[in-house]
Order: C-alpha cells, then sequence, then structure tokens
C-alpha cells in the first residue's frame, strides 16, 4: 500500500499544526523557542524510525520470511509504521535529549499534548483521503479530539 498525495500533504499539515500548538503552550511556560526546534530535529526523525521499527517487528514476514523481501523494509514509502513504536522512540529520544539538555522534561510534556491531539486531527483525515477510516469516523474522532486540546488547554491554564 503506497501513501497518496493527500496523506503526505495532510500528515505534514498534522506535524505542523502539532508544532504549533506545541510552541504556544511551551512559550506560555517559559520554554525558549530554540529548545522546541532541538526536540522536533531530534524527536521527529527518532519517532518516523521507531514507526517503521515497529511495524517491521509486527510484520516480521512480510520482509524476512521466506516469501519476505528484506530491502522492502526500506521502502517506507509503500507504508507499514507502527503508533507504539512511533510514540516509544519518539519518547526515549526525547527525553534523552532534555536531559543532556538541561530541558524540563514535565513542562514539556504538557505542551506537546494539546499539540498532538490537534495534530492527530489532520492525520485522521490524511486516513481518510487513502481509504483506511470512514467519513463519519474521521469527523467523529476529529470532534472529540478538538474538545479534548481545548480541554487540556483550559485545565493547564487552570493548574
Amino acid at each position: 500500500m503506497s501513501f497518496s498525495p493527500a496523506w503526505v500533504v495532510f500528515t505534514v499539515l498534522g506535524i505542523g499544526l502539532a508544532l504549533w500548538m506545541t510552541g504556544i503552550q511551551w512559550r506560555a511556560r517559559g520554554g525558549h523557542k530554540g529548545d522546541l526546534w532541538a526536540i522536533t530535529v531530534v524527536g521527529l526523525p527518532a519517532a518516523i524510525i521507531g514507526g517503521r521499527l515497529g511495524h517491521l517487528l509486527s510484520a516480521p514476514d512480510t520482509y524476512f520470511g521466506p516469501d519476505g523481501s528484506p530491502l522492502r523494509a526500506l521502502a517506507v514509502w509503500d507504508g507499514g509504521f507502527s503508533f507504539w513504536g512511533a510514540t516509544i522512540l519518539g519518547f526515549l529520544s526525547v527525553w534523552v535529549l532534555t536531559h543532556i539538555q538541561g530541558i524540563r522534561f514535565r513542562p514539556l510534556l504538557d505542551s506537546v499534548a494539546p499539540g498532538l491531539i490537534l495534530g492527530h486531527v489532520a492525520g485522521a483525515f490524511s486516513d481518510w483521503f487513502d481509504g483506511r477510516l470512514e467519513l463519519v469516523t474521521v469527523l467523529t474522532e476529529s470532534a472529540w479530539n478538538l474538545i479534548a486540546c481545548v480541554v487540556l488547554i483550559i485545565v493547564s491554564k487552570r493548574l
């Protein structure tokens, strides 16, 4: 399965929305803009690599089994990403970077949460364009994600 151009556009839009909202939240917590870019430069590629590795671990026969082709493991444009692999490796890489750079990790997590939820709205539409989700599912998920994003922002301001 390949990614369509619409999938790519909405995925990039989701990353942009996540970074935009995270930047707003991070600066509201006294974080420096440069910190966020350093975290993005390390965390985003780590998440992409982790997503691919997670997929390879969950479907090894496709690539390394009797009928598999190990070189297909490098064909990321054919799809195959693991949410959990991306989350785990992205999280670990950012945790290591924040400890090395002396960046406050917990406030960063509070800043990232609304941004990830907002970015997921565009991500749901990317899956709809590729025929992976029904429109009703995308609209319902997007509405809940927008509500969750707003609730997180309101709660964080009150706390």
